[in-house]
C-alpha cells in the first residue's frame, strides 16, 4: 500500500506502508493449496479409468477453485509421492497420468 506523505522539500510523495508481516497473505495462500490438494484426491479417488491427465483434474475442479492454474501445477506436483503417483507418458499420448497413492 502506500501513503502520500510531506517531502523535506515540502512536495507530496507517495511512500510504501507495509501491511502486517504478509502472515495473512501466505495463510490464505496455504489454505487455498490444501483446498486444491483436497480437490484433487477425491478426483483421484473417484477416477475409474487407471489415471487422470492434469487437463482432466483441472477441468474437474469446482469452479471456485479453478482461478490460477498455476497455484493448480504447483499443488498438483507437490502432492507427487506423497498424496499421488505421477506416471510418465508422451506429450501425443495426454502427458502425465496422476493415480491415487505413492510413487509409481
Amino acid at each position: 500500500m502506500g501513503e502520500l506523505v510531506g517531502g523535506a522539500d515540502g512536495r507530496a510523495r507517495f511512500a510504501h506502508v507495509p501491511e502486517g508481516d504478509g502472515g495473512e497473505r501466505e495463510s490464505a495462500g496455504a489454505a487455498r493449496a490444501d483446498r486444491l490438494r483436497a480437490a484433487i484426491r477425491k478426483l483421484l479417488e473417484r477416477d475409474r479409468d487407471g489415471g487422470l491427465t492434469r487437463q482432466r483434474l483441472w477441468d474437474g475442479l469446482p469452479d471456485d477453485l479453478r482461478r490460477n492454474e498455476k497455484a493448480f501445477r504447483d499443488a498438483l506436483e507437490d502432492g507427487v509421492g506423497r498424496d499421488w503417483a505421477k506416471q510418465e507418458r508422451a506429450t501425443r499420448l495426454g502427458g502425465p497420468l496422476y493415480r491415487p497413492g505413492g510413487e509409481v
